[in-house]
């Protein structure tokens, strides 16, 4: 989520609006796949893979190049991540053909 504050210069007042974050075609090797009040899940073949520990510390959980090492040994099967957060949600899937690549499939509105 990103707080952007927008001025109401006529009645000089700010208004901070909790936004949703920006969704990236592209998952990043290093995105943290936190989970809590919302976050990531890790699907294989539709099944739940990896869903981190909501009292975990940062650290605890896993990135997605940790996943990306398990599916290269297991590069026929579907795998996805799927983010659901307040007011943002999306769905990342891993591209067979270039190793390495998870490609954004869907997007919704998330909860809340």
């Amino acid at each position: 989520m990103k707080e952007t504050t927008f001025k109401d210069k006529k009645n000089k007042t700010e208004i901070i609006c909790v936004c949703p974050t920006p969704t990236d075609d592209k998952l990043k090797m290093n995105t943290v796949l936190y989970y809590g009040f919302g976050g990531y899940t890790v699907k294989k073949n539709g099944e739940l893979f990896y869903e981190g520990d909501p009292q975990g510390e940062w650290d605890s959980f896993k990135k997605l190049r940790d996943i990306e090492k398990e599916a290269k040994e297991e590069p026929k099967s579907k795998w996805e991540v799927i983010l659901y957060d307040p007011l943002n949600g999306a769905t990342w899937t891993r591209n067979r053909l270039k190793k390495g690549e998870w490609i954004l499939t869907e997007t919704n509105e998330g909860f809340a």
